[in-house]
Formats: C-alpha cells, structure tokens, sequence
C-alpha cells in the first residue's frame, strides 16, 4: 500500500533553503499539536536534512527518514529542487528557487575556470529536465514565475506561487538594541546574514569600506556569518572591513541583527531572499542592492545602491549617516508594517498543504 505524502527536504544543506523547511516541518507539527491539520497529514513522512533537523524548533511528531525511500508516494513534495533522482510518487511538487536557470549572470561575477563552466553546464541541464518533470512548480514570485514559464517552456498553469515569509523562529528569537556590537574606531556596522556564494557579492563589503574610509572619512564593519573556510577564502581587504561571528542557526539570526546599526544586502542575483525580509522584521534600516527582487519585496523602503559600483554605493551610506538614524525611522517603521501585512508562515505552511492536498485529488484522494 502507498504512504501518501512525502516532505523531501534531505538536499537541504546551506542557504535560505534551510529556513523554509524549518519553518514549514515547525509550522506543520504545531497544526498537528492544535488539531488544525488536515486529516492526511498524519500519513506524511518526513525526509529532512540533518541541517534542517539540527534548526527545528518543535518536536518531530511525524516519522522521519534519513535514507532514500523505497516506497511509492501518492505525493511527494521537494521543498526545493533540483532532485537528480526524486523519490518515487504519482504526483510531484518542487519547490523553485533556482535563480542562476532563469536570469543572466551578473558580468561583474568573477570568470568561472573551463571546468567549473562545464560542470556548471551539465548541471543546468539535469536541473532544468528536473523542474520540467515536476507535476507541479513553486515559485516565491509572480515575477520568478515568469522568469520559469520564459526560460524552461514551463506551462504557467503548472506554477502555483506562495510567498516567502519570515520564520516564526526568527520573529520570535532574542534581541536586544544593548547588545548592539561596539568595535573600536568604527562608525557605523552593519549585518549580512549569508553563505559565501559569489552573487552574494562578498567582495563589495570591503571595496565599499574602503571608499567610505577614503573619500567619506567614514569608517564602517559587516558582521557576517561565515564558516571559517568561506572566511579565509575572501580577500584581505573584504576580511579588514568586516567582522566575522561565524554560523549562526535560525534562532540566533535576530540577535545578529539586533549587533548592528543596519542590514546590508549587495546580492547580485536572486529568485528570492528572505534576508530583506528579516532585516525589515528586526526594525533595522535596510541598505539594499537596486534590483528588483528587492523592489519587488521592499518598494521604496531600502536606502538602494548600485551592488556594481562601490562609489555611488558609498555616497548613499555616507548621506543617510550623515542624516541620522532619527531620519531612518520613517524606514524603519514603514519595514516592520510591510513585514506585518505579508503572509505569515503559518500561512506559507497552510499554501503548500493546500497545494499537496490538490494534488492528493488528482491521486484519487478526496
């Protein structure tokens, strides 16, 4: 007999990804708790990462997995794909968060050797062929949505869009303006919750210190959260104008933001990132790259910078510091009542199980 519904997060290691499928399993076992789950649910069987086991917040009250299924699912869900090899199912929903399949690499990334290009182009293949087998996509975006019907020849009746949110894990977490971090000699720090991916663009952190410093008499620090190789692997100069913590899990992530004076987020390319969101939930000001998948999420919120040009970037740090945080608040105000009118992630969790239950209907499920 089939096991009806499988939550794949086992290809979930570093990243966003992580978050998501945290909050979501969280939110799930609270419906369970409360009784306001549906009926079928209690037929699902997890397959989490130990990443995404180690950053759960409730108790596991469903069965978990830890290898490659043999059985056959009526449904299974992959929180985000690719999956090379996905699990046995009738029915297959896939998480999309893919952004290097469907928008143009930034060309001030750094060249990639022959054999990265290669393996890169091998794996865009079997990822596109991955996404194009799901019965079912989701995007976090309309815009994303797009971006996939544009460039996989995906049918737009095939892509349901649920909006990111912010974890109740890190809404809830511990944060204090008193444990704001004071580094000697430094004006201004700012925060950036991230892994060492090149979009994430690590490098403009130090040549925007440098410009500040040089042309602005303004001396500023990143904390970041980085593992010791990511770390060691940036630049000298990158490494002189931040401050690294080092990982953090997510229930630590709004104790970071509560260390800095502001966020700062020079991402080159994104499908969507939910560390705009934080920033605006933490009531920090938000300094952002000029691309729209931030304007999408944050209108006019952000102090916007070119994530490509260091210099005008400095000019917008250099103006709002020399403003004031008292002209931040307007910002800062209007973030947290942007945060608070978006989806909850109850009701992100309540999205997808409305998407597998559809599905289940198509099995024959009613």
């Amino acid at each position: 007999m089939k096991t009806r519904v499988l939550v794949d997060a086992s290809n979930l290691r570093i990243g966003g990804g992580i978050q998501v499928a945290a909050s979501f399993i969280d939110e799930i076992h609270r419906m369970l708790r409360d009784g306001s789950s549906p009926e079928w649910l209690d037929a699902t069987i997890l397959w989490p990462s130990s990443e995404v086991m180690a950053n759960l917040v409730e108790p596991v009250s469903l069965p978990t997995i830890e290898r490659f299924p043999s059985a056959v699912f009526d449904v299974a869900f992959s929180i985000f794909g690719p999956r090379y090899r996905p699990p046995r199912a009738v029915r297959t929903v896939m998480g999309f968060a893919d952004g290097t399949l469907v928008y143009a690499r930034p060309g001030s990334l750094p060249q990639q050797s022959m054999k990265r290009r290669a393996r890169k182009l091998v794996r865009n293949v079997l990822a596109r062929r991955s996404f194009r087998a799901a019965d079912l996509l989701v995007t976090e975006t309309e815009a994303v949505k797009s971006r996939v019907v544009g460039a996989l020849g995906v049918d737009p009746a095939g892509i349901a869009v649920v909006p990111n949110s912010v974890s109740r894990a890190i809404l809830d977490g511990p944060m204090s303006r008193r444990d704001r971090l004071t580094l000697p000699g430094v004006d201004m720090t700012f925060c950036y919750v991230t892994r060492a991916y090149p979009h994430k663009n690590l490098g403009f952190l130090g040549l925007l210190g440098e410009r500040l410093s040089e042309a602005h008499g303004i001396e500023v620090r990143t904390i970041t959260t980085l593992r010791d190789d990511e770390w060691n692997g940036l630049d000298e100069r990158t490494r002189r104008y931040c401050h690294n913590i080092g990982p953090v899990d997510i229930g630590a992530v709004r104790s970071v933001y509560g260390m800095a004076d502001a966020a700062i987020f020079p991402s080159l390319l994104e499908s969507f990132s939910a560390t705009p969101l934080e920033a605006m939930a933490a009531g920090i000001p938000l300094f952002a790259s000029d691309r729209d998948f931030v304007r999408t999420l944050c209108a006019d919120i952000p102090f916007y910078f070119d994530p490509e040009d260091a210099d005008s970037a400095a000019s917008v740090v250099a103006h709002a510091f020399r403003q004031g945080p008292p002209s931040w608040l307007p910002r800062v105000e209007g973030g947290t009542r942007r945060v608070a009118s978006m989806p909850s992630a109850e009701e992100r969790a309540r999205a997808y199980l409305d998407l597998i239950e559809g599905q289940l209907k198509m099995v024959g499920h009613e």
